[in-house]
């Protein structure tokens, strides 16, 4: 909660922002009303995609389209990921180790 609304303060004050749902267990920073447009896909989508291919995405693919504020700030979202039942499944097969070392 503190992170959106830090990130939301920033963008009204005219910066450029991009939060990143990073608690991959509990995922919930797209459940606040941030009036950021909803993303479906995330950071395990974006990361699941490398692995597969070895080459790393287009990230625009993985963030929301973002909200304009007045003063020129801009905010976008890049969730956790699909929320779908297969969701704790793709988390788990990611071998973080391997990733962080070898990749």
């Amino acid at each position: 909660m503190a992170l959106a609304n830090v990130g939301a303060q920033l963008a009204r004050a005219g910066k450029r922002v991009l939060l990143v749902d990073f608690d991959l267990e509990a995922p919930s920073l797209s459940t606040y009303s941030l009036g950021i447009p909803a993303c479906k896909r995330g950071v395990i989508d974006y990361v699941n995609d490398y692995l597969q291919s070895d080459r790393a995405p287009d990230v625009r693919d993985f963030i929301s389209d973002p909200r304009l504020f007045p003063t020129g700030g801009t905010l976008w979202l890049m969730p956790a990921g699909t929320q779908s039942p297969d969701y704790q499944g793709r988390l788990a097969t990611v071998n973080w180790l391997d990733l962080y070392e070898n990749r």
